[in-house]
């Protein structure tokens, strides 16, 4: 009986308890029963099973919940917090990432996910004229027998390197219904081919690709055919430069000291001026009235001016502030190039009587000047050397500016800000690959490079420039997808636009493949003695690659053969990297198929130097093979089957 008694007198302090926890304790009547807060959602993933050191390797919690936090924990020490995080592996080996969700009521989920990282293969040496696997490892979609593995994507490799056209069969098993196949030739050489690739007889193989449209937007079309005239312009002022005497015309000394000192002096703001528009005509030049509006400091102790038209309306203030936000202060965009690259002017300029000159303690500005040029002007930016020299070397120097300067439409600034400031980008990279090059090295890039290695760093630099949008890998590189490829990257005097898509494309793979290296190589490596392609195959090569024509195969088949941002075989894909400073996006150029035309062999007559095609097909329903019989591989051609 007692022991009844006490456990009755347990129950009513437990419920008592009970009833104080829930906030009961006045006005009678049982308390609500608690409300069990449900455990937050979990559904861990990560972008990639297995991925290569330093690949970035995005992971997910599933749904974000209102009022839930999230902790990353990974088994080598490293946490992170949020739903969805990113992160590079170091060193290869197995990583658990686990993840806690907390409810703010204090409800706990947890889960995990594994990552497998495999460090990065060494290059194999593939022999010529044999089709092989061109991966391995996890992340490469073919088993060991050559077959495809069922997931994943593939790459096989047959390079032709006779004199000769080359005879292929294809035949690859393990391959499902409705997968994309293609076809990728590249003539990486030097040399146009006769015989063009054909794509032989296919078994088994769905309707083909719709066609697509052709990419590439009016202004950057525009932009492009104004840009070849102006380096057509350039290269003729390399060359009248050349024929300068080698001492100033007697009697004008006094002149070339004034024009010197009057280049380099202050400009406040408000300070007006008269600026040549030299594009269309050095000789009949059109003069625009400007006033500077702001300037600032940037690397060195140098200044940037910006300049605006006197009759240019509509330019905001908010639009300015952008401009000056990018470019100005030690960590804006022209402080990062000149990093990257060098200076945009020195001492070198002092081997030649006729150059602008500078000193240590009166630096030249760098002047941005905008531009109401009349609706008709097809041009959005453009650098001319002859601003550079001094007026008093006469003949198509007489209306130069005397001043470091680059020239922008003002209202294409207007309307679409971040293009031009990326254009401004790749007009900056012209003034200092023009000292750095042709003043220091006595250096003159083909026009194909020269715009490669400018266009490369609009690449490096878009998010400094211009965050949120990023013109090479938005607008270049699927507008060369669109283009049909059959253009050739060395013969840039057909000034057609897609060579800065193609230009812009290919630099935007080797920025990935070899982070800030090749840019600044081309710089610092390149020898009057070189040509162009030399210049470029030497700098791949010292950087571990296997040189132009490999890269160029690389690229094409990145591009046309379509990669994921994630889990593409190394060497292929347009990879996330991190180089130095600088964050590289990544491009799913799977993703852009749709832009990608079909029945584009047949066109070929010939196969042209530096150019790419491809055949694209879709494996058939009930098929379990890819088989092409006779596939033609002109000679210097390297034939690349991709499957995903």
């Amino acid at each position: 009986m007692k022991r009844k008694q006490q456990m009755l007198r347990l129950a009513a302090m437990m419920a008592a308890v009970a009833v104080t926890a829930c906030g009961g304790g006045g006005g009678g009547g049982d308390a609500p029963a608690p409300v069990k807060t449900p455990d937050p959602l979990l559904a861990a993933s990560a972008s990639d099973a297995s991925a290569y050191v330093n690949d970035f390797v995005a992971f997910n919690a599933g749904a974000n919940e209102s009022g839930v936090s999230y902790r990353w924990e990974f088994s080598d020490g490293q946490t992170l917090s949020g739903n969805a995080v990113e992160r590079q592996f170091s060193k290869p080996g197995s990583y658990t990432a686990s993840i806690t969700a907390q409810s703010s009521q204090g409800t706990v989920s947890k889960g995990s996910v594994v990552v497998q990282v495999q460090s990065v293969p060494a290059a194999v040496p593939r022999p010529d004229g044999q089709l092989l696997a061109d991966c391995s490892g996890a992340i490469c979609g073919i088993d060991a027998n050559g077959r495809y593995s069922g997931s994943g994507i593939g790459v096989w490799r047959y390079s032709n390197a006779t004199a000769q056209s080359a005879s292929v069969d294809i035949d690859i098993a393990g391959v499902r219904p409705g997968q994309d196949v293609t076809l990728t030739f590249s003539n990486g050489g030097s040399i146009d081919q006769a015989t063009p690739p054909r794509a032989g007889v296919a078994n088994a193989l769905a309707s083909a690709h719709a066609e697509a449209a052709a990419g590439g937007s009016s202004l950057a079309r525009l932009e492009d055919r104004a840009h070849a005239r102006a380096l057509a312009a350039n290269a003729q002022a390399i060359s009248d430069m050349r024929r300068l005497p080698e001492q100033p015309p007697g009697g004008e000394r006094r002149l070339i000291q004034s024009a010197r000192s009057a280049a380099a002096l202050p400009v406040a703001n408000g300070t007006t001026r008269i600026w040549n528009d030299l594009h269309d005509s050095a000789s009949a030049p059109t003069p625009y009235s400007t006033r500077a509006y702001a300037s600032c400091t940037v690397a060195k102790g140098r200044r940037v001016v910006f300049w605006v038209d006197e009759q240019l309306t509509g330019l905001s203030d908010s639009t300015m502030a952008q401009l000056q936000d990018s470019f100005c202060g030690d960590n804006g965009t022209m402080s990062r190039t000149v990093a990257l690259l060098g200076d945009v002017w020195g001492s070198a300029a002092d081997r030649r009587w006729y150059w602008i000159k500078e000193t240590a303690e009166q630096l030249q500005d760098v002047n941005m000047v905008i531009l109401n040029t009349p609706s008709s002007s097809d041009w959005a930016g453009y650098f001319s050397p002859r601003n550079n020299i001094l007026r008093a070397a006469g003949g198509n120097f007489a209306n130069s500016n005397e001043a470091l300067a680059f020239f922008i439409k003002g209202s294409g600034l207007i309307k679409n800000p971040p293009y031009y400031v990326s254009t401004l980008v790749h007009e900056l990279t012209h003034l200092i690959n023009y000292y750095q090059r042709w003043v220091s090295r006595g250096l003159d890039h083909d026009s194909w490079l020269e715009e490669t290695s400018a266009m490369m760093s609009e690449d490096i630099m878009a998010t400094t420039a211009t965050p949120g949008y990023h013109k090479i890998t938005q607008t270049r590189l699927p507008s060369y997808l669109a283009s049909g490829a059959g253009v050739s990257l060395l013969k840039w005097t057909e000034l057609d636009d897609d060579h800065y898509n193609l230009g812009g494309s290919f630099g935007a793979f080797l920025n990935r493949r070899y982070g800030l290296a090749v840019a600044q190589q081309l710089i610092t490596d390149c020898t009057p003695t070189q040509s162009s392609y030399a210049c470029l195959d030497a700098i791949i090569r010292k950087n571990g690659g296997g040189g132009f024509a490999d890269e160029f195969a690389r690229m094409g088949a990145s591009v046309f053969g379509g990669m994921p941002s994630h889990g593409q075989p190394w060497g292929y894909g347009f990879r996330k990297v991190q180089a130095g400073d600088y964050l590289l996006n990544a491009v799913d150029t799977a993703a852009l198929g749709a832009k990608r035309r079909s029945e584009v062999l047949g066109q070929l007559s010939n196969f042209g130097m530096t150019s790419h095609s491809y055949q694209a097909d879709t494996v058939a329903l009930g098929a379990s093979r890819y088989v092409r019989r006779g596939v033609q591989v002109p000679p210097a051609t390297t034939l690349t089957v991709v499957v995903r």
